[in-house]
């Protein structure tokens, strides 16, 4: 009979390894949330230019049936007075209310950046 002496050789990773393996991750988690927080604002400024588009339109509605939402050279008053809501007094469209529905303090602030006052009409900016 012989004796066998058990082998040194063992099998896993060294701590360099696992350390080297961590830092890898770290750096690959550190870049994914850099792009997700880009991803974050490139989505909330759409959502914010889809409400301006609903604004300018609804108040060029408003317009064509005969009610005047438009705040001379007055964004934000325009934009409030479009989630505040108004109807034209007489014609076809009497009584219909025209606003815009479920804006917060937030949205509002939002839209400003893509909507402007041209010719006397709410229209989206398309130099943003």
């Amino acid at each position: 009979m012989t004796n066998r002496t058990p082998s040194k050789t063992t099998s896993g990773l060294t701590i360099m390894e696992l350390l080297a393996a961590v830092m890898i991750l770290g750096i690959m988690g550190s870049v994914a949330l850099a792009a997700l927080g880009n991803h974050n604002q490139v989505v909330r400024d759409n959502h914010d230019r889809r409400n301006a588009q609903e604004m300018s339109s609804v108040c060029a509605c408003a317009s064509a049936a005969g009610y005047d939402f438009v705040v001379s050279a007055d964004v934000e008053s325009t934009i409030r007075s479009l989630v505040a809501g108004g109807s034209p007094t007489s014609g076809l469209f009497k009584n219909h209310v025209f606003k815009v529905t479920l804006f917060e303090e937030a949205d509002i602030l939002g839209v400003m950046r893509f909507l402007k006052i041209d010719n006397g009409q709410l229209v989206v900016r398309h130099d943003i």
